[in-house]
């Protein structure tokens, strides 16, 4: 019975969630939001605007994820690059360590791969962005006491809107064919 009290739980929380609600709502609308655009045949068009109300959607839930919920009687600042994963890992706290950096990555992944597309705006603009996002997280945690704030959440979330972003480069250049040669 526990087990499934547990099921239960988690599958009322993957649905229940306000990041889980933010980021339906903005698939529901993203489609809407593109159907002008995609009257006029402007498919580029509505690629920026499905991608920019995506973009939107995933920063809300990004933020619904990271500022609303659990907070610890003992939040710590961490200002060492590496330090927290080191400390989870000496603990022998290896699930943990592992769920928490490939979690911070994922978080900020769509963001990178939404950013390119909504924005127009190349690899350093988009990391820059993700990065000035997470410090802002990051200080909110602060003021809001109670709470983890670490410099490795915001280098694993640079790290993972940079892998998003380089994704959707990639595929855009693969989808533009072979480079252009010069002439002569």
């Amino acid at each position: 019975m526990r087990a499934s009290r547990c099921h239960d739980g988690l599958v009322h929380y993957l649905v229940f969630a306000p990041h889980t609600m933010v980021a339906s709502a903005a698939c529901l609308v993203a489609p809407l939001a593109a159907v002008p655009s995609l009257r006029r045949r402007d498919l580029a068009g509505a690629v920026r605007i499905t991608s920019g109300v995506l973009l939107v959607g995933a920063t809300l839930a990004v933020l619904a994820t990271t500022l609303i919920g659990t907070t610890s009687p003992s939040g710590q600042v961490n200002l060492v690059p590496g330090a927290s994963i080191e400390a989870a890992l000496s603990e022998a706290d290896y699930r943990n360590a592992v769920e928490n950096a490939l979690g911070n990555v994922l978080l900020f992944v769509p963001l990178g791969f939404l950013a390119v597309l909504a924005l127009r705006r190349g690899l350093a603009t988009v990391t820059a962005l993700a990065f000035g996002l997470s410090v802002l997280i990051e200080v909110s945690q602060l003021v809001l006491g109670h709470r983890w704030v670490d410099i490795d959440d915001v280098l694993l979330n640079t790290g993972g809107a940079f892998l998003g972003a380089l994704a959707t480069i990639a595929v855009t250049v693969r989808r533009a064919g072979p480079w252009p040669r010069r002439p002569g």
